[in-house]
């Protein structure tokens, strides 16, 4: 898991470096600045990355993507805190419908509490990025991307390193491919920002992750949630309903 957990940012590094080279070679050359930036960005997701992976392995793939759903209410939270950001009525209603969905599911159950608590912290994680980099004020394009996850899998390296690959569940095919799924999905956010919101695009990807863990948790790894998992995670998903905002970037 420790070799996966540095694989998965450092070669979607490594894949989306050409992009930066033929789009935004200037990013190539940062300030002390933003490196300091991207160092704190990077740490960030370095406890994200490993705290999702690590929740997988805990819990059904769709019971950690439903947790998911509070990452709008964390957001908000930290916003406030640090940005001084003051949320809506529909953000506060959506806030209380996503803790019902989560009382739904039931954390404390067995068999999904471990996952439930690394899933939170790792989303925890996500929505401290993407508030620091409201706050620093930077943007979505590929060359930034490339400088978080070149920090993370920097701080993810040393852990690897005690790790034998040799012991690894993982092949370096198998690596590899999760570097290029996970590069073309940044890739791709870079290219949606463009032309919508930021909000439009989280609310679409906390509708779509789930439902898509779901489908791909229940053919290939053969995952049944339990009726009040699947019930809590509608009602998280509903939530999104008072988050909705105009689609236009």
């Amino acid at each position: 898991m420790a070799w996966l957990n540095f694989a998965r940012p450092f070669l979607s590094a490594v894949i989306i470096l050409p992009f930066v080279v033929l789009f935004q070679p200037k990013v190539l050359k940062p300030t002390k600045k933003d490196l300091f930036d991207y160092a704190v960005i990077g740490l960030l997701l370095a406890f994200a990355i490993y705290g999702f992976n690590s929740a997988v392995l805990l819990a059904p793939v769709a019971v950690v993507m439903f947790v998911g759903g509070i990452s709008p209410l964390l957001v908000f939270v930290l916003s406030y805190l640090f940005l001084s950001e003051k949320a809506t009525w529909q953000e506060l209603l959506a806030a209380i419908i996503v803790l019902i969905g989560l009382a739904i599911m039931n954390p404390f159950e067995p068999t999904i509490s471990a996952g439930f608590f690394m899933a939170l912290l790792s989303f925890l994680f996500y929505s401290a990025v993407i508030v620091y980099i409201r706050k620093e004020e930077k943007g979505h394009g590929v060359g930034m991307v490339f400088w978080f996850l070149l920090f993370a899998s920097v701080f993810l390296f040393p852990f690897a390193l005690l790790s034998e690959p040799s012991n690894s569940h993982y092949s370096w095919g198998v690596m590899a491919c999760v570097g290029l799924l996970n590069a073309l999905a940044y890739v791709l956010q870079c290219f949606a920002l463009r032309y919508i919101n930021a909000d439009a695009y989280a609310v679409i990807n906390n509708i779509i992750g789930p439902l898509t863990a779901l489908l791909f948790g229940t053919v290939f790894l053969s995952q049944v949630l339990l009726p009040n998992q699947l019930i809590g995670g509608a009602v998280i998903l509903s939530s999104l309903y008072f988050l909705r905002k105009d689609f236009s970037a």
